[in-house]
């Protein structure tokens, strides 16, 4: 709608030296205008990043957030 807007991405980065090795960043988040007529919207995310090899790690690290953004 008019006031909502939903968005995702997804950034893959391949190891070139090494087949079948990789990172990627998925994300999507939702933005909600608080009151028409002004510049200020509510910011709700989820970020995943992985890692095919973290060495040690989780291979999963979610994030979660909550923003106001204020638009110019």
């Amino acid at each position: 709608t008019e006031r909502q807007t939903l968005t995702s991405g997804l950034t893959f980065f391949p190891d070139f030296r090494e087949p079948g090795e990789f990172r990627a960043v998925g994300n999507v988040q939702w933005d909600l205008v608080i009151e028409d007529g002004h510049p200020v919207k509510l910011r709700l995310g989820l970020e995943d990043r992985y890692d095919s090899t973290p060495e040690g790690f989780k291979r999963n690290d979610l994030d979660y957030y909550a923003s106001l953004v204020w638009g110019f």
